[in-house]
């Protein structure tokens, strides 16, 4: 800055000069404040968009693992092989199965409990 700096032009010139110098620095300034605002704006909402986007993503993993999960447990129930799940569709609400109580043989509960 100290080599670009006009020292022998402002020392010479007259006061409307080094006045005019004075508010084109300042206005060079400004200028440069707002461009520097403006990224900095365009750097938060990156940043903001990434947080949010790794946040999605650990939710679809967790998701996806607890399905498997659940998917092994009824497996296990149910006696069958485990299957294997490469990924897991996210439904609404409204497309839910709802469930249904099961029925079992009298006999089948007085076993289970002696």
């Amino acid at each position: 800055m100290a080599q670009n700096f006009p020292w022998e032009y402002l020392s010479e010139c007259s006061e409307m000069s080094l006045q005019n110098f004075l508010l084109a620095q300042l206005n060079l300034a400004a200028s440069i404040r707002k461009i520097i605002a403006a990224e900095q704006e365009k750097l938060i909402e990156a940043l903001t968009n990434a947080e949010v986007a790794r946040i999605i993503h650990e939710d679809i993993e967790k998701l996806s693992h607890t399905a498997n999960l659940r998917q092994g447990i009824l497996d296990f129930r149910l006696g069958s092989e485990p299957t294997e799940h490469k990924s897991v569709e996210i439904v609404s609400q409204s497309e839910v199965p709802v469930k249904r109580a099961v029925k079992y043989p009298q006999n089948y509960l007085r076993k289970r409990s002696a």
